[in-house]
């Protein structure tokens, strides 16, 4: 099995590593101290297994758990029985193991998960939130945002809104890094914008338009605007 560890506590991270190390049935554990670092890994690659703390400083585990997008089982990792029992209301917690770990257990709980596999689980929860979502930041909160619903991201100081059909999203994060999570038809017009083309209602070689909005084009991305234009014209 392929597992992953989300705990902001080092010393756990690296006692699940060793015990991982001497289970047969692990092939490889991934470590990871961020619970925000932790949900970009699960997105981005296939996991059998996933440990997961309770208690973290920037998302607990109850919150990953309400965000994570996959059907990849999990065993929560707390101090406390009562919230470990409190996850079990969602289908992917199969176990949960209290701290202080100890090898024995550890090997029982993935013994029972690798002896009890079962078809990848169907979760309502997340039918309206697919691979094509990301998770932004808003406040206190994050929050998944489709990226077809996003219209344009403007820039401003540290912050970036994100215009979308349902709202607007004010997060704390800068706009290149943004636009890396984007997909190829989300184009950088000027240094304060990036557009969804499939929003485009028309354009020129200044400004773009959408839903009435004018959104300039400077001159460090016109030859992307020309592009754009001859591949799709």
């Amino acid at each position: 099995m392929k597992c992953i560890i989300i705990d902001d506590d080092p010393l756990i991270t690296d006692l699940v590593m060793h015990y991982a190390d001497k289970c047969p049935s692990i092939t490889t554990c991934v470590a990871c101290n961020s619970a925000i670092d932790g949900l970009k890994l699960l997105s981005n690659g296939a996991f059998d297994l996933l440990f997961l703390d309770y208690n973290m400083p920037d998302l607990n585990g109850k919150a990953i758990l309400e965000l994570k997008q996959d059907g990849c089982p999990v065993i929560m990792i707390t101090s406390d029985k009562e919230f470990a029992v409190e996850t079990y209301q969602f289908d992917e917690v199969k176990d949960y193991l209290l701290k202080p770990l100890n090898y024995e257990d550890f090997e029982k709980a993935v013994f029972r998960l690798s002896t009890n596999k079962k078809e990848p689980i169907s979760n309502k929860r997340n039918d309206s939130i697919t691979k094509d979502t990301i998770i932004i930041k808003d406040g206190n909160n994050w929050v998944p945002v489709e990226i077809d619903d996003i219209k344009y991201i403007k820039s401003e100081s540290n912050y970036c809104h994100i215009v979308t059909g349902s709202g607007n999203i004010m997060t704390l994060t800068n706009l290149s890094s943004l636009q890396e999570k984007l997909p190829s038809h989300f184009l950088r017009s000027h240094r304060s914008y990036v557009v969804n083309t499939h929003f485009i209602e028309r354009l020129n070689m200044e400004n773009i338009f959408i839903n009435g909005k004018m959104i300039p084009i400077s001159a460090k991305y016109k030859s992307d605007i020309k592009t754009y234009i001859q591949e799709n014209s």
